[in-house]
């Protein structure tokens, strides 16, 4: 055995340990030997309901405490005093006289002189008679005719509209609907849940909450509502921007949005804007290529819009360029599709191709 101050091989051996080891194994070995009960409470975050419901057991807890030292305080004030003499013996004082040991003289008068002699009860009957009326009461003989009674205003005669009725139309006037930018918005998420959940009796519905056809606006939410899931389809993949097409045929078949006035305005910023939302999705002009398609096809939309598209399309969006690619997916070779491709025609064109029809010959070629 080594003796004081002397180490063993093996303790020599033994790599070097931190003193934050050491106190971590020192406080270990100190919880087991108290039963693994900390010695203090580490102090953590709370969150707001638990320091609400700490709060209301406080303010329990001062109540009881504060109720029971005042009935303490009110019993004792029952107490009568206790008085010790000098012999040391407690003297307990008379209580008053408690309603029990009341007599009855406390309570009914001694009888008069002229009942002594007789009966000891009490006369309590009146001296004279009461008097009664002895004219009769009067009876109306008569009812009053139905000309004397006041006749009811004309509104309290007219039949009230029943409540359910009366809440449903205040409901239809009253109900509020989105402004077209916060449809532009809705849509967009309406379509980013239907491409995940593919609900379409769902996402009709909800698009017809936020159109409101047949109330006022619903032209100017349906522009919005066209012009938000057409851009989300430009900058989308192909399956989606089918989707979206899928949803848009339903509503307009149900009048859920309205197309003769809302289509040609809601393309106007997708028209406008295709240049600069091609340098990030590449395949944006192809997209807003089929939706165009689409909806010409399906008669909503007349080729001849693009004659109102915004000025910014018309002079830097190489219109005439997308207008022969429109006429090539729709097989629209007549005269109609080259005076809309001659109209959009800018001096490049010109220098480029001798008329609109020789134009639209290279891009069917």
């Amino acid at each position: 055995m080594a003796g004081k101050g002397t180490t063993t091989n093996d303790e020599r051996t033994l790599p070097p340990v931190s003193n934050r080891t050491k106190f971590m194994l020192q406080d270990l070995i100190e919880l087991k030997q108290n039963g693994w009960v900390k010695r203090r409470v580490e102090e953590t975050a709370k969150t707001l309901s638990e320091i609400k419901r700490e709060a209301a057991q406080d303010e329990a807890r001062s109540r009881r405490s504060s109720f029971a030292t005042l009935s303490r305080s009110r019993s004792g004030s029952f107490r009568e005093k206790e008085v010790i003499d000098k012999d040391g013996f407690v003297t307990v004082p008379k209580r008053s006289q408690s309603f029990g040991s009341l007599n009855r003289g406390d309570f009914f008068p001694p009888p008069s002189p002229q009942h002594r002699g007789g009966s000891n009860k009490p006369n309590f009957l009146p001296k004279s008679p009461l008097s009664l009326p002895t004219k009769p009461l009067r009876r109306p003989t008569t009812l009053p005719s139905m000309a004397s009674i006041p006749s009811l205003p004309e509104e309290e005669k007219t039949p009230k509209t029943p409540p359910a009725a009366a809440s449903s139309s205040s409901d239809a006037s009253s109900k509020s609907f989105p402004s077209e930018q916060d449809c532009e918005k809705k849509i967009k998420n309406i379509l980013k849940e239907f491409f995940v959940v593919s609900d379409l009796s769902d996402a009709i519905m909800n698009v017809e909450e936020i159109v409101g056809i047949g109330h006022d606006g619903s032209t100017a939410r349906s522009v919005g509502v066209i012009r938000g899931a057409v851009l989300l389809g430009m900058e989308g993949k192909s399956q989606d921007v089918d989707r979206m097409l899928s949803l848009m045929k339903e509503c307009f078949a149900q009048n859920k949005i309205e197309t003769k006035e809302a289509l040609p305005q809601g393309l106007a910023d997708p028209l406008e804007f295709l240049r600069d939302i091609v340098i990030d999705a590449p395949l944006a002009e192809a997209h807003l290529l089929k939706i165009m398609q689409e909806w010409i096809s399906l008669k909503h939309l007349d080729f001849e819009m693009l004659l109102d598209a915004p000025d910014y399309f018309r002079t830097d969006g190489d219109a005439a360029s997308f207008t022969c690619k429109l006429a090539k997916s729709l097989g629209k070779t007549d005269d109609g599709a080259v005076n809309v491709i001659e109209f959009l025609m800018r001096e490049d064109d010109n220098k480029k191709y001798a008329s609109a029809k020789d134009m639209l010959k290279a891009f069917l070629s």
